[in-house]
């Protein structure tokens, strides 16, 4: 795209503008296409197709950019004893052709345009919780079998075993149809998941009744990136036992995926340089990230780094000092695979 050429545009510091005249400056076709096709390419990246009924599409792009739900939140409810989180549009709508949601599943920009929500009734033991309060975690998935968004629900990992392999077993995913009804889900073992938020502090009273929502579901691109679950890391090394291992693996809303440790344990007597390896990630590919090392008894500090481009922890210690304390908050190459 390029400023007006048209006969008659004013110049100033270097800039051609239009003006009104007379005479005023000429609107040359070159000029309007590059305008049209700069903006149909930007409602085209999107995966939006181009209508004349719809004069909101740049808009929807420019919200669709990053990572979460765009014009979407999740609205969860509880009536006659049962649990409903729908995916409504921002103006509490359902989603339509002319006013989708748009999501990012995996590496994909997907669009919700009718009626997406899941209800599981009451008496239904979905994850064996009684008399408690806990929150729920929303994922959506692209099914492949029909190329459509669907939902499905999982307790905080707090709260319940990671999911089996079989959908329908206790305490695994709850998969669920798109209409809602309790059918069978056309989500199958790979199809891509992705959590989009999650509805805080559900009720599961002693008869798997649901019996309140008890705050405002939040959109993870604003507060469940945050909120992950603190898990147990493999580290080894020669001559190292680990007391203590930690860690944090979360994504940040530009994308990058992050891990921050706590590592404990002990050498040998007579080492003077460590390389601890840590199962399952590979640091950033760009320079060696200086890390906190610790003698814990004498509180003294050694020389660290995490090594780009594996999982290596280096640092140089004494070979009197035994015990260990590693940290750090370092930048990943891709998502771990812990």
């Amino acid at each position: 795209m390029d400023r007006t050429s048209g006969a008659n545009y004013d110049e100033s510091s270097g800039v051609r503008l239009f003006k009104d005249g007379p005479p005023g400056t000429r609107v040359e076709k070159n000029w309007l296409n590059g305008v049209q096709e700069e903006l149909c390419h930007i409602i085209e990246s999107s995966n939006q197709t181009l209508s004349s009924a719809n004069s909101n599409q740049c808009m929807q792009t420019v919200g669709m950019m990053g990572f979460g739900m765009r014009n979407g939140k999740i609205i969860p409810s509880v009536a006659g004893n049962a649990l409903t989180v729908a995916i409504k549009t921002l103006n509490g709508s359902d989603p339509s052709t002319l006013n989708p949601v748009y999501v990012r599943i995996g590496d994909n920009l997907r669009k919700i345009t009718s009626a997406l929500y899941i209800t599981l009734t009451g008496g239904t033991d979905s994850w064996d919780r009684t008399s408690t309060t806990f929150p729920i975690v929303v994922y959506l998935g692209w099914a492949t079998a029909n190329s459509r968004v669907e939902i499905s629900l999982c307790p905080y990992a707090n709260y319940t075993s990671y999911p089996a392999a079989n959908p329908a077993a206790p305490n695994a995913w709850r998969l669920e149809s798109a209409s809602g009804s309790n059918g069978a889900s056309s989500l199958i073992s790979g199809d891509v998941m992705q959590v989009c938020g999650y509805a805080d502090s559900v009720v599961q009273s002693v008869a798997d009744n649901y019996t309140g929502v008890t705050s405002t579901a939040m959109n993870l691109s604003d507060t469940y990136r945050f909120k992950s679950p603190q898990i147990a890391l493999t580290v080894t090394a020669a001559n190292w036992t680990t007391t203590r291992a930690v860690g944090i693996i979360y994504q940040t809303l530009c994308g990058v995926w992050r891990l921050k440790f706590n590592i404990n344990g002990a050498f040998s007597a007579g080492v003077s340089q460590a390389t601890l390896v840590v199962t399952g990630v590979v640091f950033k590919n760009a320079e060696d990230i200086a890390i906190s090392v610790t003698q814990k008894a004498s509180n003294a500090i050694y020389r660290g780094y995490a090594e780009k481009n594996n999982g290596n922890i280096f640092f140089l210690c004494s070979g009197v000092d035994t015990f260990f304390s590693a940290s750090g908050d370092v930048e990943l190459e891709a998502k771990p695979t812990i």
